[in-house]
């Protein structure tokens, strides 16, 4: 495994994470509130969603780097 890539992946995916609440945090907080009254079952099929893309890309970056 590649140390180096995977950290350098970790930091890129908290900075991501981190620029709603750096740039507007009342408003990432309004959005998790909203969040809250969603479905279980409709943020764990999100999350899913997210997952799948994530890895869709992988594959994708893999294949075309090459």
């Amino acid at each position: 495994m590649d140390w180096q890539l995977f950290l350098m992946a970790l930091g890129l995916v908290f900075i991501l994470e981190g620029v709603p609440y750096f740039l507007s945090p009342s408003r990432a907080l309004m959005v998790l509130r909203q969040l809250e009254q969603v479905d279980p079952w409709i943020v764990r099929m999100l999350g899913l969603v997210a997952m799948v893309a994530g890895v869709l890309l992988l594959l994708l970056g893999r294949y075309v780097g090459n």
